[in-house]
């Protein structure tokens, strides 16, 4: 039996999801801008995704960039479950579950645009951005209470988009009160909406440092000739039977004790 270690092409994933939401969603909205003449300046996110071409663009950067978000938080959340099984389980599985709501409601976002089904819309996009906030927030929590096994730059990156993250939602409600009476107030939810889903790509970007801890190592087998009885073997009851183990009894002394079932 041979073993060896391999390539950890982990930590390409989050950053592959993180630039493919971004730089979809930012070709969208310049295509938006020059193209689309009713297209505003600084519209709602969801604006890009009513008119063609810009439409195909966004749809497809939300559809594939939440595939890989998805496979970034089951990583994650295997790789704490597995590491760290004593600690943080509760918040994990919470955290996970977040993950798939926020995750469902960009995939529905997507699915039913403001001009389909307006209610859907809203009520996918809700569970975007308040999952998305506890996400943030328990994954923060997370890295703060395993913080012997998390930088302190990652950490604080974590925690300041989680602060901000948590303020969004509220600077969103307020500007949809204010925005009935004074019509320049609609700049306030938007820029909130915008802000709070660079938030989100960002923070999905920072678990590449956390993959780039994860080792394993791959065990191959050698296989024997065939045998005189045809039958071909491995050499892995040779190998455990060359395996010895160490105990230390009670009195000191070091005793070897060989298996002898082979």
């Amino acid at each position: 039996m041979q073993g060896g270690r391999t390539s950890n092409y982990l930590p390409f994933l989050p950053f592959i999801a993180a630039l493919w939401q971004f730089s979809l969603v930012a070709t969208s909205y310049a295509i938006g801008i020059f193209l689309n003449k009713k297209l505003t300046y600084f519209p709602y996110p969801s604006d890009l995704g009513l008119r063609q071409p810009e439409k195909g663009i966004f749809h497809a950067g939300l559809n594939i960039g939440g595939t890989l978000t998805f496979s970034v938080m089951l990583l994650r959340y295997i790789q704490i479950n597995s590491l760290y099984p004593k600690q943080c389980r509760r918040t994990n599985i919470f955290s996970f579950f977040c993950g798939i709501l926020m995750v469902l409601g960009q995939l529905t976002v997507v699915t039913y645009t403001l001009d389909e089904l307006m209610i859907a819309h809203f009520i996918a996009a809700s569970f975007y951005f308040i999952f998305g906030t506890l996400y943030m927030l328990t994954q923060t929590i997370i890295s703060c209470h395993l913080k012997q096994y998390h930088n302190n730059c990652i950490q604080i990156c974590r925690m300041c988009c989680s602060i901000v993250g948590v303020l969004c939602p509220v600077a969103y409600t307020c500007g949809r009160f204010l925005a009935p009476v004074e019509e320049s107030r609609y700049e306030i939810p938007q820029s909130a909406e915008w802000l709070l889903s660079l938030l989100l790509i960002v923070f999905i970007a920072t678990f590449s440092w956390d993959f780039n801890r994860i080792r394993y190592r791959c065990y191959n087998m050698d296989l024997y000739p065939i045998n005189q009885n045809g039958i071909r073997g491995t050499n892995y009851i040779d190998y455990l039977r060359r395996q010895a183990r160490t105990r230390r009894p009670s009195n000191g002394h070091v005793a070897i004790v060989k298996n002898s079932n082979f």
